[in-house]
């Protein structure tokens, strides 16, 4: 029998179609989700479903967690998961709370919403007691902060409050394991170095004049590509780009979300 493990699992949607975008798509994930749960032994420890991302957190065989997956996110046919699919293996205690939190803040880091209660498409309310999710084993992963749930959940809005840091995150994963199925967790910093060489070969516009205060169209192009790619295309959150830029969270949020035809009237805020 193959050994049971918990997972952290991303699927990174198509940006040309936003596959997850409409509510339509997200609701048919969370009813997929509970028939999952239903007819199989895996474990439902969190999930968040945004515009073009889906992630979870699966307890169970690895084939398993990537048949629900499969079946959350269906590909054209002839192609798989791919690069678009990653997995993680996590420690199976109470940093896996850690991982909740952080995919409950998700909504919020990608300027979706302004607080997790406001989330409609994630687990946070399970975790509350609400009965919208009750395939949610939100019980099972309180209990692993205090047998005293009133206390257990106290504990857990006390992580949700402050922003869980790239290095906490890597903290709930194994290692080792991670190492060995080639899957570890890419290093934020690295990933917008990377991007931003590329848009200033591309544009010819260098990253400390993106980070500066400048209107013109060009430089506006320039700073919309990076964040575009960053966010869309490399699933960086819009609070570490606006770090990077040295801008304000919303002005990454309307770049990337927005479908302004002139992108020259953006402006960046200090």
């Amino acid at each position: 029998m193959q050994e049971q493990s918990v997972y952290y699992c991303v699927v990174h949607g198509d940006r040309r179609d936003m596959a997850f975008s409409s509510d339509r798509a997200k609701q048919e994930m969370v009813n997929a989700l509970a028939e999952c749960k239903a007819f199989s032994s895996i474990h439902v420890y969190a999930f968040a479903f945004l515009e073009s991302q889906v992630h979870l957190a699966l307890q169970g065989t690895s084939k398993g967690c990537v048949e629900v997956v499969s079946r959350l996110c269906p590909t054209r046919a002839g192609e798989g998961l791919g690069a678009r699919f990653e997995r993680h293996v996590c420690h199976p205690d109470r940093r896996l709370l850690t991982l909740a939190a952080y995919l409950h803040q998700l909504p919020v880091r990608y300027g979706h919403c302004q607080h997790p209660n406001l989330a409609r498409y994630t687990s946070h309310s399970a975790y509350l007691g609400g009965e919208k999710y009750p395939f949610v084993d939100s019980a099972a992963m309180l209990a692993l902060l205090s047998p005293d749930r009133k206390e257990a959940i106290r504990l857990y809005l006390g992580l949700l409050k402050r922003e869980v840091s790239p290095a906490e995150l890597e903290q709930v994963f194994c290692r080792e394991e991670n190492s060995r199925s080639h899957s570890g967790v890419r290093h934020v910093p690295d990933v917008l170095e990377a991007i931003a060489t590329h848009i200033e070969e591309v544009t010819g516009v260098a990253l400390s004049i993106m980070r500066g205060k400048g209107r013109s169209p060009r430089v506006v192009e320039a700073r919309r590509r990076l964040i575009a790619s960053a966010v869309l295309e490399h699933s960086v959150p819009v609070s570490e780009v606006a770090k990077y830029l040295h801008v304000h969270h919303s002005y990454v949020s309307r770049l990337t979300f927005s479908h302004c035809d002139s992108v020259g009237n953006e402006r960046p805020i200090a």
